[in-house]
């Protein structure tokens, strides 16, 4: 587990963030505990390869499922974002799309930074609240 958590250190300016993190670091795992198995092959206990291959083809098979969900979950997220006010959106889009700081939020909208992140706060929790009944009413 240590070494896959330094190979993901390692390797995460390689990570494309448009590509699903589980499916990366999974795959970066895989890798690292094919490389932990020749080193061990000495030992009495060693899994073999029918076991770590049934393992991977289910973790691929999640990943399928997952990269599915992804599209869905984001298609739930974009009908509640146009669910938002203008000035909700504005905020949304500036601090989350834009990577704009809560301090030049505040400036920019004559608020405390208290307020705008009060605010972000606030619509946040509306925005999990509309996923939450969109997803259950997908699920009914």
């Amino acid at each position: 587990m240590q070494q896959t958590n330094l190979a993901l250190l390692r390797k995460a300016s390689q990570y494309e963030p448009d590509r699903p993190f589980r499916a990366w670091a999974r795959s970066i795992a895989y890798y690292e505990v094919l490389t932990f198995r020749q080193r061990q092959r000495r030992e009495r206990l060693v899994f073999d390869d029918e076991l770590l291959d049934r393992v991977s083809a289910r973790i691929m098979c999640e990943e399928e499922i997952e990269e599915a969900d992804v599209g869905r979950r984001r298609a739930v997220l974009a009908s509640c974002l146009d669910k938002l006010t203008r000035f909700q959106r504005s905020l949304i889009d500036r601090r989350y799309f834009k990577g704009v700081s809560v301090a030049q939020i505040a400036r920019q909208e004559t608020y405390t930074e208290a307020a705008i992140s009060t605010l972000l706060y606030r619509i946040r929790k509306s925005l999990a609240e509309c996923i939450r009944q969109e997803v259950e009413e997908v699920s009914a």
